[in-house]
């Protein structure tokens, strides 16, 4: 950074930008400390015009329903780009405050100038998140390109962000910039909970299939926690986890991207807005990620990585505090906790093998450079079609006002940034600790972080077979048709069998010890395959018998096999599918059973047939 550097110390007692006595948005870099301290509250409620650039589209209409004076500017029919919206704005609003995303600043500064609007030296311009310009350049890099060669027009302009860009990878263009770092003296450090698993999607579904379980209310240390907010950048990954949890479409909201892929992904899921009411389960991708406000009085932050899935892996020293700081409530008794479940693995490049890479890109760009630049404008334009490739492989930027190339620092920085994050970061469990350490985070309270590690693994890795089963009996006694009782054979399928093979007194009796449990299913099972074997053979041909003649044989067969209860009429349907009907005997009407003959040469005694 630059020497014109200074640190503002905030009172004890201030919880936003607008607390500091005298402070307002400063020229050049401002690292405010923390999310959510209202940084963007300054500019759009100040009595200065502005215009924010920010990375995302839902930012600007989060905003907006936040606050009416925003005019937001994003991409639009030309139609409504006639010029008269835009003027009917102007003479209504005395402070304009204007919000576009960073490919439309340049478009807006058009409009306003073909307006009469002095824009550079009228309105002051605040790039919000201005780190996203480094993490997304190599997807975004025309329309970052366009914003900075657009923000350097004004004559102030502040580039904020809760966390700055590390120092060894601040390009160039805010290498010179002077720097206001806002300290905060009353913040409670975030602990990060890590949760490793070699399938973090599968960890994940078993976590909403417990919360399910749970009625969506799980206790943990601070309070209760009725909603989670889990950031997955992966439309596929957060589908996968909606099936395999089998989540209706009423317990869910998402937030991502609403384009036509992305909704053929999600199929019966629908697409919401940031703002709006909560849903048990909350799933965010990047385009939530930083900026938007979201509210929720105990709402649980959990980040998902996949190695597998380069894009979703956040940087933690920039992405987590973004995500931690969207819950704005500051009630809310788990704002300074998140859970992050992740893998590790998967390097594809070393750190020689990239730094060789690298130092090969330098100096191709500095021989194209020193060449290009020293032709003739008729050369160049000759060669401008072929150069297309170089700039796309190299670090080379066309000047489109000077004709010229130049040194792209941007996109080495973001090229950088991307191999420490998807090679470097997850490589072990101690890496990804590393991380969380060196982004300033409370990863060394190993005590205290063991008792949040251990609670969440026991709450939502694992539901106790006994609580699952205790409410399976009672509502198969009580509501056999209840919905519910699916979400709890999902969690434990084995739960049909025992409760119809060894019944409601069994599995109380037991304590629903799972391991008693299935030991009486084993023994159940091979003494009824005894006992039914037993009473075939004593009624091998078949035909009507008494029912007092089967429960005399079945209680033979049970003292053979050291059953001790005494042999019941229901005994007779448990073990064998006969029919029960009334025939006469000597005259007198006897309750009994058909039983089917064991013997194909002995199809039956010929008895009578079952009369009523």
């Amino acid at each position: 950074m630059s020497d014109d550097s200074k640190q503002v110390i905030a009172p004890l007692e201030a919880k936003y930008l607008s607390d500091i006595p005298g402070f307002e948005l400063p020229k050049g870099i401002l690292a405010k400390g923390g999310t959510g301290v209202g940084g963007s509250t300054l500019a759009i409620s100040g009595p200065h015009p502005y215009i924010i650039a920010v990375p995302t589209t839902s930012l600007i209409v989060n905003k907006q329903e936040q606050h009416s004076n925003i005019y937001g500017v994003y991409y639009r029919e030309e139609a409504q780009w006639d010029g008269i919206e835009l003027e009917i704005y102007l003479n209504r609003c005395l402070v304009p405050v204007f919000m576009v995303t960073y490919d439309s600043l340049a478009r807006l500064t058009e409009k306003l100038q073909e307006l009469g609007q002095p824009v550079y030296q009228r309105y002051r311009l605040l790039v919000d998140e201005y780190t996203e310009a480094l993490k997304a350049y190599s997807y975004r890099d025309k329309a970052i390109n366009s914003m900075l060669a657009e923000a350097r027009k004004f004559e102030y302009a502040t580039y904020m962000s809760a966390t700055p860009i590390p120092r060894d990878l601040t390009p160039a263009e805010f290498l010179g910039l002077p720097y206001t770092e806002v300290v905060w003296q009353d913040t409670g450090r975030v602990t990060p909970v890590r949760v490793r698993s070699t399938k973090p999607y599968a960890a994940v579904a078993t976590l909403v299939r417990i919360f399910k379980a749970s009625r969506y209310a799980i206790s943990l240390t601070g309070g209760t926690t009725n909603e989670l907010f889990i950031y997955l950048n992966s439309v596929k990954g957060i589908k996968r986890i909606l099936d395999k949890a089998n989540v209706l479409p009423s317990e869910v909201k998402i937030v991502c991207a609403d384009k036509a892929q992305n909704r053929d992904t999600l199929q019966e899921y629908s697409i919401d807005k940031p703002i709006g009411p909560n849903k048990p389960l909350n799933f965010f991708t990047c385009k939530a990620f930083s900026g938007c406000d979201l509210y929720s009085s105990n709402g649980l932050t959990v980040i998902v990585s996949n190695v597998h899935q380069k894009h979703t892996l956040v940087d933690i020293a920039t992405d987590v505090y973004q995500i931690v700081g969207r819950i704005r409530n500051v009630d809310n008794p788990f704002k300074n906790q998140l859970y992050h479940i992740y893998n590790t693995g998967a390097i594809e490049m070393t750190r020689p093998e990239f730094d060789k890479l690298v130092a090969q890109k330098v100096a191709h760009t500095n021989t194209q450079m020193a060449a290009f630049n020293t032709w003739p404008e008729e050369e160049r334009a000759a060669f401008k079609k072929r150069m297309s490739l170089d700039l796309e492989a190299d670090y080379l930027y066309f000047n489109e006002e000077t004709g010229l190339l130049e040194y792209n620092g941007l996109k080495q920085m973001s090229e950088e940034l991307d191999f420490r994050i998807t090679q470097e970061t997850y490589t072990t469990g101690a890496t990804v600790r590393r991380a969380y350490k060196e982004a300033g985070f409370d990863a060394s309270g190993r005590e205290h972080w063991l008792k949040l590690a251990d609670e969440f693994k026991q709450k939502f890795t694992k539901l106790s077979f006994k609580q699952v089963a205790k409410e399976y009996v009672t509502l198969r006694a009580t509501t056999p048709q209840a919905p519910r009782l699916a979400e709890l054979l999902a969690l434990e399928p084995e739960l049909a069998e025992l409760y119809d093979t060894l019944g409601a007194s069994t599995l109380r009796s037991s304590g629903y010890n799972k391991s008693l449990l299935r030991k009486a299913l084993q023994e159940e099972q091979a003494g009824r395959a005894a006992i039914q074997q037993r009473v075939l053979t004593h009624f091998q041909a078949g035909g009507f018998f008494s029912s007092n003649e089967i429960i005399s044989v079945i209680g033979e067969a049970h003292r053979e096999q050291g059953i001790t209860r005494r042999a019941k009429s229901a005994d007779i349907t448990k073990y064998f599918p006969a029919q029960k009907h009334q025939q006469r005997v000597g005259g007198k009407p006897v309750t009994g059973y058909w039983l089917p003959g064991s013997s194909p040469s002995q199809p039956g005694l010929g008895h009578p047939q079952p009369t009523k």
